[in-house]
């Protein structure tokens, strides 16, 4: 037996052994449960009797009797030995059975597939218990084994005896099923060889029977199913090799009247604009075309199937009420099968034949479905062939348009690259240069060897660019070609903009552009453009330094020349003195630093009191780099730097100079002493002051003392002139805090000095009233909320009191910060924190080197220079500087005055 049959078989043999086995398992398990109770109750029993029996003999030493009670006992199945021990654990006595069930006396023995039972033994005399020794059982399970073993060769006995009555049972109850279906079996297989003319006649009436006849009906229907495939199959051939619409519906009709018998057919199509459904096509041909019919969606059979989406077979259609003309005419057979383009109903294949003639069934309705599916995708076809006809015929119109318009650009772009007047050229994937490029660019680098050149050979040569740095660049482009757009913006920046080459004594310089040429979002090529700009870089250059000539001419202009000359000599000597200094000095320290920050802090803030702008930037530079090495903790004394700086000062005011003299024709022969004889003018001022001073003159006293003034006045300047033209930089100095320029009131005693005690002044002043107007003066907004006009006043009063004259300058802002120069004081080291210092110490504080209060470093303060600047300049003339404080109070700020006293060997009075 074979297949099905053999698994029943095997399948009941081992349900039915299964159970006969369980249930001998069970009456086993219970046996050895029976058995080993059995044994437990004896081996209890044996021990009991020994342990009453042995405690005498041990206690009297009586070794014969002892072995008398173990040779009484060792016949028990159960036991394979007995030793007893005394007190002292050692055997006195032992017995044990030999190969043919005797006993046999040995106190050494030992016994394989056994147990031992041990338990103590105690002589019981007067009511007292005394050890006297142990008795051990040598157990053996041997018979209890003999005895499950006979019971499991029973339990397989049995098992074994059923499964053959089972087999030889199941064998003739089982013959008359396995022939049908060996039969069976053999008509299977010649389907699946394509046979399907084998008949299965039914001979029961039974299971086997039904199950016959259902595989005859199988075998019909595949027969069926595969000749619809075939036609199915020929149909979609045919299809495949037509591409006419017209001929597609002829044979789909054709084909399926022949399967059906069906007499006419009709295919209606939907059209896009009525969205109704149309007739497209018929079967058979006629002479007379019939009167084209439309359907609307759920209207008649047509309407219906597409609506429903499913075939719908009318087996008479006078019957049919959804017939459209039902109960007229011939009564017919009607089926309606919708075409579908994937999900979408596109129309229908309506069929009609004549009562009893149309063969259809249900399972034509697939047959039915797979050509109209097949029909569907050949009108998909001829509509896509003749829509790409009809766009190959407009392509190539469009082609032959196209190309003359590119050859039209091809040209433009020809033109335009042989005019174009710069370099222009593209880097291909092999750092080459592409074959087309502008003319220009021949030009430009004075050879013709471009097309096809390593870029790097043609660009960089001979320019101004390290070898690290070429390498970047070639990197770069290389890593960016081929790769995403986005590596450009990773990569862009290494790529320069600008060349300077030099061959021999020429040099030119080039500006470059680079761009990307990107395709589908990676970087095809990169498009270089180059603009020789020697020519324009040099007029630029020339137009740069003619407005800087301008501005210089302007700023000239806008002071009188006098002081002009005055500013260009004290600039001149504090340059020379710095560079007397820094040649001199084999080292550095901080005093050398501090008179060198003062000398270019004074040409600064001078310079920037005329608008001399290029002057006060140069020596801003120089002033920061003598700050950073006056700030440093262990400065690097470095002359040459600083000699370099010193120039770059020396040569700007040099060229101030030289626009004055060459340009505005300024020079020494233009001062108002010009063809004067200074040394007789003031000997005739001293006869004149010796007159004017004599009681003998009498009323030409007055008229002598006029002249005097005017003699003083031509070789002199007057102490209240020289404070109003350091006035002349009160709104520039305001402008550059964001404030409104001070009122300054001058009131001054006629006293007249030379040029040198006049630059002298002119720099303390202005350090004086830069003060005043960055640290005293408040903000217009500060100054109205303290009842305060916007604009501020500076009063400048010099008078003569002990040989010297008093200069006193004080306003009307908020006083001295003493409270931050405290604190300033503090964080600098100059006092310990919680020093009570009186407020006039607190002030002199002000006269350290680095001590400032500005909240920012800015071009008129906060570096920390300034009155210790201007106390050195005084004190080195004789003169001083103090502040005096208007009252002792301690608060945040405090009003004061500044007293300057100057020797009065400087000055010249009119007696």
């Amino acid at each position: 037996m074979r297949g099905i049959t053999s698994k029943l078989a095997l399948s009941l043999l081992f349900i039915v052994s299964t159970v006969l086995i369980a249930f001998g398992y069970a009456d086993y398990r219970k046996n050895d449960t029976r058995l080993t109770e059995d044994l437990q109750r004896d081996i209890k029993i044996v021990r009991s009797r020994l342990e009453t029996s042995l405690p005498v003999p041990i206690w009297n030493f009586d070794t014969g009797v002892i072995e008398k009670i173990l040779q009484s006992e060792i016949p028990q199945i159960f036991i394979a030995g007995i030793k007893v021990l005394n007190g002292s654990d050692e055997v006195i006595a032992g017995v044990s059975l030999d190969d043919k069930g005797g006993p046999v006396f040995s106190t050494e023995f030992e016994i394989q597939h056994s147990w031992i039972d041990s338990s103590e033994l105690y002589f019981e005399e007067e009511g007292e218990k005394t050890f006297v020794g142990k008795l051990s059982l040598y157990i053996s399970d041997r018979h209890i084994k003999a005895i499950l073993q006979k019971n499991l060769e029973s339990i397989l006995i049995q098992v074994l005896s059923t499964d053959l009555i089972i087999l030889i049972l199941f064998y003739f109850v089982l013959k008359p099923i396995v022939g049908p279906l060996k039969y069976l079996n053999e008509v299977a297989g010649k389907i699946a060889a394509g046979d399907y003319s084998a008949d299965v006649e039914r001979k029961s009436r039974d299971e086997v029977g039904d199950l016959s006849e259902s595989f005859n009906t199988m075998r019909l229907t595949i027969r069926k199913k595969m000749g619809d495939l075939a036609s199915i199959n020929s149909i979609g051939e045919q299809l495949t090799l037509t591409y006419d619409r017209n001929m597609a519906l002829g044979i789909v009709l054709e084909r399926l009247s022949e399967h059906a018998r069906f007499e006419n057919g009709s295919i209606f199509l939907c059209d896009n604009k009525t969205q109704e459904y149309s007739l497209h096509g018929y079967y058979p041909e006629r002479s007379e075309k019939p009167q084209p019919r439309s359907f609307k969606l759920g209207e008649g059979i047509v309407g219906l199937a597409i609506s429903e989406g499913q075939a719908i077979f009318v087996p008479d259609t006078k019957q049919d009420s959804r017939f459209l003309g039902a109960g007229d005419g011939e009564a017919r057979t009607l089926l309606c099968v919708p075409m579908f383009d994937g999900d979408q109903i596109i129309g229908a294949i309506n069929f009609s034949g004549r009562l009893g003639e149309v063969k259809y069934s249900e399972g034509d309705e697939e047959f039915m479905t797979s050509i109209s599916r097949s029909l569907v995708i050949t009108l998909k076809n001829i509509e896509m062939r003749e829509e790409i006809e009809e766009h190959n015929r407009n392509l190539e119109i469009k082609v032959q348009e196209r190309t003359a318009a590119l050859q039209s650009k091809t040209n433009d772009i020809s033109a335009m690259m042989r005019n174009l007047q710069q370099g222009l050229f593209t880097i291909l994937a092999e750092m080459s240069i592409h074959h087309e490029y502008s003319k220009f660019l021949e030009t430009i680098f004075e050879t013709e060897q471009i097309a096809n050149r390593p870029f790097m050979d043609l660009l960089l040569a001979d320019v101004d660019l390290s070898e690290d740095e070429k390498d970047q660049i070639k990197v770069a482009i290389s890593s960016m070609i081929g790769s995403d757009e986005m590596m450009w913006e990773f990569n862009a920046h290494l790529l320069p903009h600008e060349l300077v080459r030099t061959r021999g004594e020429a040099k030119q310089i080039f500006e470059v552009d680079w761009n990307p040429i990107v395709s589908n979002e990676e970087i095809e090529k990169v498009m270089v453009t180059v603009r020789d700009v020697t020519e324009l870089r040099r007029l630029q250059l020339e137009a740069m330094e003619q407005k800087k000539d301008l501005d210089i001419i302007s700023q000239i202009l806008n002071i009188e020349s006098g002081k002009f000359d005055d500013f260009i000599t004290n600039a001149k000597m504090y340059v020379s003195k710095n560079r007397e200094l820094i040649e001199s000095s084999a080292s550095v320290n901080k005093e050398l630093l501090q008179v060198l920050f003062r000398n270019m802090h004074t040409i600064k803030g001078n310079s920037r009191t005329y608008g001399l702008s290029y002057i006060t930037e140069c020596a801003h530079l120089a002033e920061a780099a003598y700050d950073t090495l006056r700030k440093a903790d262990e400065p690097e004394w470095m002359p040459e730097s600083l000699l370099q700086d010193l120039n770059a000062v020396e040569t700007e005011i040099e060229h101030y100079l030289r626009i004055a003299h060459d340009k505005l024709g300024l020079s020494a022969d233009s001062e108002r002493l010009k063809g004067i004889n200074t040394d007789m003018i003031q000997s005739l001022i001293a006869t004149l002051g010796e007159i004017s001073n004599s009681q003998a003159i009498g009323s030409y006293k007055e008229v002598l003392r006029g002249q005097l003034k005017t003699l003083y006045g031509a070789v002199f300047d007057s102490l209240e002139d020289t404070v109003n033209d350091v006035a002349q930089s009160l709104p520039s100095l305001a402008q550059a805090v964001e404030k409104p320029a001070p009122r300054l009131l001058v009131e001054c005693d006629e006293f007249y000095m030379s040029k040198k005690a006049k630059n002298m002044l002119n720099d303390v002043l202005m350090h004086c009233l830069r003060n005043s107007i960055d640290h005293g003066i408040e903000m217009p907004e500060e100054r109205r909320e303290q009842g305060k006009d916007d604009v501020g006043t500076i009063r400048v009063n010099a008078k003569m009191q002990n040989g010297s004259v008093l200069l006193s300058i004080s306003d009307d802002g908020r006083g001295l910060a003493l409270e931050k120069i405290r604190q300033k004081a503090i964080e600098q080291g100059l006092i310990e924190s919680g020093s009570n210092l009186e407020n006039s110490e607190v002030a002199e504080l002000v006269f350290h080197s680095g001590l400032s209060t500005a909240e920012k470093v800015s071009q008129i303060s906060g570096r920390g220079v300034g009155m210790d600047a201007v106390r050195n300049f005084l004190r080195e003339q004789g003169g001083d500087i103090v502040l005096n404080l208007k009252t002792t109070e301690r608060n945040a700020y405090v009003p004061f005055e500044t007293q300057i006293s100057l020797p009065e060997a400087l000055f010249e009075r009119v007696a």
